[in-house]
């Protein structure tokens, strides 16, 4: 700010400008200033977060990495044992993370943290499954795309005693009823019925009416 003072003070006496010109100068650093410090500041906290979620996946125990996401603010309940998984887009921690009691996560899963995403209790979910909790074909650089199929982040909530199979791909805005089955390698796009199986590509039931 004393610098802006100081290059205002010196335009005007040579006649560049005139005071009114050296009071806009110094707010409207300021604000460039703090905009630059807040910028900075978030992405210093997401640095942490992804160096929180390496460790994570060092950590050799499936129970004590649940205990591990629960430090970093995560909900997560009783009896809960995660395998090694991937957990991306930290923007907001580990705070969309809710998992009820007795969840297990398989090896090789991979679960978006951009929205919220609700694992209730007794949830089974098999190596290499995906799950998407937000939707965005490059809006950050004003992709034409956007337009077209505009950004979500509606979340996932899977309901209790689910069996994702492995491989499925859950995406944003799905809801899984209690009971329901997802089979191996399932793409699942919309809402699924409770004590329903679902599987293919996309997902639709498969075991009769």
């Amino acid at each position: 700010m004393r610098a802006a003072v100081n290059i205002g003070i010196a335009l005007s006496l040579t006649g560049w400008t005139d005071s009114s010109d050296i009071v806009d100068m110094v707010p409207r650093e300021m604000t460039e200033m703090a905009t630059r410090d807040t910028t900075f500041l978030a992405k210093l906290e997401q640095g942490g977060w992804l160096v929180a979620e390496l460790f994570l996946r060092l950590a050799v125990n499936p129970r004590l990495r649940a205990r591990l996401l629960k430090f970093l603010g995560a909900d997560v309940g009783a009896n809960v044992r995660v395998y090694e998984s991937r957990f991306f887009n930290l923007q907001n921690g580990f705070r969309n993370l809710h998992i009820g009691d007795d969840v297990h996560i398989g090896t090789g899963s991979m679960l978006d943290l951009a929205g919220p995403l609700h694992l209730d209790r007794g949830v089974v979910v098999s190596p290499g499954t995906i799950v998407l909790t937000h939707s965005d074909p490059g809006a950050a650089h004003s992709s034409p795309l956007a337009e077209r199929f505009p950004p979500s982040s509606n979340g996932v909530s899977i309901g209790s005693h689910v069996w994702i199979g492995a491989g499925a791909v859950i995406l944003d805005g799905v809801e899984v009823g209690d009971e329901a089955v997802i089979a191996a390698g399932a793409v699942v796009t919309g809402r699924v019925p409770a004590h329903q199986v679902w599987g293919g590509v996309p997902a639709r039931r498969i075991d009769g009416e």
